[in-house]
């Protein structure tokens, strides 16, 4: 137990810990900064005076240190339009999963509503990678129009009637040297004349008999480097190859942001030359961007978006888009994909802040020369509505018509020019007509009798009326006014139906079931009459013999169907119970059998398979179920014994039952041989059966010859695969040494022992300063690796790998041992105690959990002048915590 002497103030850790984190100040910070300092946390004698305030002194300074870089920091995350001290170096070689080649850009985006869009049309194009960046790494063939500089690799083939090849790169002033030739000039070239330039020089010294004989390519592409700056996700400077264009360099700093151009993006060339990327030209013909390929230290800049309307409605595409300054409402309908269908377009609605009020324009755009001239603001929001569905100039005519519906009405169409478009039905009335018509309101209706008939013999005349938008005609016909009567045959027949029925037909009950087919063999005797009675909700049951009423039709018992009855036939399974017979235990194919008293003990075995081979054939249990009045029930128990051709051989004359359950028992100590495996370090390795009950580990090692010299028998393990149990920890040098103790367990079934070879290494892990104590080789690894020493802590390894980090949670510091258990740190008080360490131990360090802030719960504000008042009055306290964790540690 650590004392302090009378100087220093007594603490609790946790609470110190808390307020220390309340003031942003960890002990892991303050202990890291006195060591760099020169003072070392293990070796301060807190009972000494003059040590005690140096130390206190420094913890002093440290806490002020803290508090002015905290401030710096939180300046430095103020939000700024650009960052200049902030640089980005893409390294060509972390560029190998840029393999998509740009072949076409997205030109639609399915938004619902544009009011929901924060990006601007264009945005999306860095979205999800859709255009990539070429890595030196790729060969990707460039296009003619490439202009080369130093670095490129120009590689020349000739063929035909001279061979020949050369592979040059451009040196550092833009010259191409090939032998007995001299230099060529070529930085600042496209591919394209670079080809035609060769060609010329070359064919002077090589005969080729045309231009296929002879080619000219950039096999490889040099580097250069571009600055990005402006409204981008990433600024910064950018190391790529001459092969991207200015479109792919924006892909690299991953687009602009919300609010950045995507029509006015400069692009500053090393002279000074400026050009305009306009990513909407590119979006309708991505071979724009072959035009802006860059050269080493251009510049591209994207400014803020001036000049952005939104645009929703009607349109193909609704969304936000940037117009340039003289661009229209037509240019924006356009980048929309234009109108649809059903645009309304005599009432494009427009909100626009106008002498700071919301103002609503209407414009007509059915004129070509407003909707070319118009001009939209910034901040605009453009809404197309949709014509509405309702139809116009409409009647609807139904009933008695082969042609009903909605039929298309000019001005002053008659009746009787209806009429003529309608194909009546035969049984038409004619001269009893009704129309419904709206009133002026347009809401309410009224009724009226109308005479068609009188219509077409007096064309144009008052009984010939005009028809208005909207109007019904309803006509019936003789049959709406005719009852019709059927009656249906169901159930137990071949094929049940519904038939007609005049009230004048005389229809019985053989006749309906010839109608239907016939009676099916698993039909009932019986069945019954199903009757509507006139004037009654309930319906009539009438029992019928149908039997007798097929095989005598003239017999009484032959009734008369009257109109909407229904005959139903019934079957026999529905008024038996499903019985069955069950059969389980050692046959191949336990299953339920369908009862039948046909059915014996012999049948239902061989039905499941017959016997297996550890089937005790003179074990054989029946479990039935005797019913008693009044259907209570008890349970018989009887057994059998059959003979190899399972014939009853004992039980009598043994019939089966409806429900009877059959259990074939296993043969009385029945077992096969039971195996287990031992792999590794055992001088006879393999496969060994396990001869009684009770065999243990111990035994297995002697049967297995015993150990070899290179095993580790503390490293070993035992899976057990008996009910999917998994890996159980096992001691096997204690099993050995003590065979009468519980360690040396017995085996089971299925059983793998493995014994690894000596394993003297320890490993560390987890969240230590491995580069503090190893090279990068090491220390990227993430573990390292120590030859066993006895005597030494998980501590003391710890500090050979580098100490813990800061972000180490000490507490949580375990070691697995090579046999798998698990031990973590223990803590008494203020001590850690940490596991033992073994051979072949793995030492393993947790990272403290991250704080999680929650969506809207704002961290509270540091009052740095709080803390270094607080940090100065209880630097003692302070200094307390430090000497604490870092003696017990």
């Amino acid at each position: 137990m650590v004392s302090f002497g009378a100087s220093a103030q007594q603490v609790d850790e946790e609470a110190i810990k808390k307020e220390l984190e309340k003031q942003g100040v960890s002990e892991e910070e303050v202990a890291k900064r006195l060591i760099e300092r020169g003072y070392d946390p293990n070796n301060i004698d807190i009972n000494n005076p003059t040590q005690l305030v140096e130390v206190q002194a420094a913890a002093d300074e440290i806490v002020k240190e803290i508090k002015a870089e905290k401030l710096v920091l939180a300046k430095s995350q103020e939000p700024e339009s650009i960052k200049p001290e902030f640089k980005k170096t893409i390294i060509e070689e972390d560029l190998g999963n840029a393999e998509k080649v740009l072949n076409e850009a997205p030109s639609t985006v399915e938004i619902a509503d544009a009011d929901e869009v924060t990006e601007i049309y264009g945005h999306h194009l860095f979205k999800n990678n859709a255009i990539n960046f070429y890595s030196k790494t790729q060969y990707v063939k460039p296009p003619p129009n490439y202009i080369l500089g130093p670095g490129d690799n120009v590689t020349v083939a000739i063929w035909g009637n001279s061979e020949a090849n050369f592979n040059q790169v451009v040196s550092s002033d833009g010259w191409l040297k090939y032998p007995q030739m001299g230099r060529v000039y070529v930085a600042g070239l496209s591919l394209k004349d670079v080809k035609k330039l060769l060609k010329s020089k070359f064919a002077r010294n090589y005969n080729f008999y045309n231009g296929s004989d002879f080619e000219a390519t950039v096999s490889g592409t040099r580097s250069i480097s571009v600055f990005l700056t402006g409204e981008l996700a990433n600024v910064g400077n950018y190391n790529i190859s001459a092969l991207n264009t200015a479109i792919n360099a924006l892909a690299a700093a991953e687009g602009p942001t919300d609010i950045g151009s995507v029509r006015n993006i400069q692009l500053i060339k090393a002279g000074g030359a400026r050009v305009q990327i306009d990513l909407y030209q590119f979006i309708n013909n991505p071979i724009v961007s072959q035009n802006f390929y860059l050269e080493d230290n251009d510049y591209i800049v994207v400014p803020v978006a001036n000049k952005v309307v939104s645009i929703s409605g009607a349109v193909n595409r609704a969304y936000k888009y940037e117009l340039l300054a003289n661009e229209t409402l037509k240019d924006l309908l356009d980048f929309a994909g234009g109108l649809k269908t059903n645009a309304l377009k005599k009432n494009v609605k427009i909100e626009r802040f106008e002498n700071d009020q919301l103002v609503i324009l209407n414009v007509d755009i059915t004129d070509s020369k407003t909707l070319e001239s118009f001009k939209l603001r910034n901040g605009d929001k453009i809404e197309v509505s949709t014509i509405s569905e309702r139809l116009r100039n409409v009647v609807t005519v139904s009933g008695a018509l082969d042609n009903g519906g909605e039929f298309s009405i000019g001005e002053g169409m008659r009746l009787s020019g209806l009429v003529d478009k309608i194909v009546l039905r035969d049984d038409a009335i004619l001269d009893l007509a009704y129309l419904i018509r709206l009133n002026e309101d347009r809401k309410t209706a009224r009724y009226e009798i109308i005479n068609i008939e009188n219509a077409l013999n007096n064309r144009g005349s008052d009984a010939d009326l005009l028809l208005n938008e909207g109007d019904k005609i309803i006509l019936r016909g003789q049959a709406d006014y005719t009852s019709k009567y059927t009656f249906e045959v169901a159930g137990s027949v071949r094929t049940p139906d519904q038939f007609d029925l005049d009230g004048g037909s005389e229809i019985k009950i053989s006749d309906a079931i010839n109608l239907a087919g016939g009676i099916l063999p698993s039909a009932t005797d019986f069945g019954y009459i199903i009757r509507k009675k006139p004037g009654s909700i309930a319906p009539e049951y009438i029992a019928v013999e149908v039997k007798e009423a097929i095989d005598n039709p003239a017999s009484d018992k032959n009734i008369l169907l009257s109109p909407g009855d229904k005959l139903k036939i019934y079957e026999r399974s529905i008024y038996s119970d499903d019985t069955y017979v069950s059969i389980e235990g050692e046959v191949r194919e336990p299953k339920n059998f369908e009862y039948s008293e046909s059915l014996t003990l012999k049948d239902a075995i061989l039905q499941a398979g017959g016997l297996k081979l550890q089937a005790a054939n003179n074990n054989i249990e029946i479990f039935r179920i005797e019913f008693l009045n009044n259907n209570k029930t008890r349970v018989l128990v009887a057994n059998a014994s059959v003979d190899k051709d399972l014939n009853i051989t004992s039980g009598g004359d043994l019939k089966l039952k409806p429900f009877d359950q059959i259990i074939v028992r296993t043969a009385a100590e029945f077992e096969l041989q039971r195996s287990i495996r031992i792999n590794g370090e055992i001088k006879y390795p393999g496969k060994y059966v396990l001869v009684d009950d009770n065999n243990m580990l111990s035994d297995l090692i002697t049967a297995a010859g015993g150990l070899t010299g290179e095993s580790f028998p503390a490293g070993a393990t035992l899976l057990r695969q008996l009910d999917d149990i998994g890996y159980i920890v096992v001691d096997l040098e204690e099993a050995m040494r003590k065979p009468e103790s519980s360690i040396n367990m017995i085996l089971q079934e299925g059983d793998i022992l493995n014994i690894p070879k000596l394993n003297n290494l320890v490993s560390v892990s987890g969240a230590i300063n491995r580069q503090l104590a190893f090279v990068d080789e090491v220390a990227n690894t993430g573990k390292s690796n120590f030859v066993y020493e006895n005597g030494k802590s998980a501590k003391d390894y710890i500090q050979e790998s580098g100490g813990f980090a800061d972000n180490a949670d000490r507490g949580s510091t375990s070691v697995t041992y090579p046999n798998g258990e698990v031990h973590i740190t223990k803590k008494f008080l203020f001590f850690k105690n940490y596991p033992k360490v073994v051979p072949g131990s793995t030492i393993r360090v947790a990272a403290k959990k991250v704080k999680v802030v929650k969506e809207g719960q704002e961290k509270e504000d540091i009052d740095w002048g709080k803390v270094l008042a607080n940090s100065i009055a209880q630097a003692t306290g302070v200094l307390s915590l430090i000497l604490l964790i870092q003696n017990i540690n």
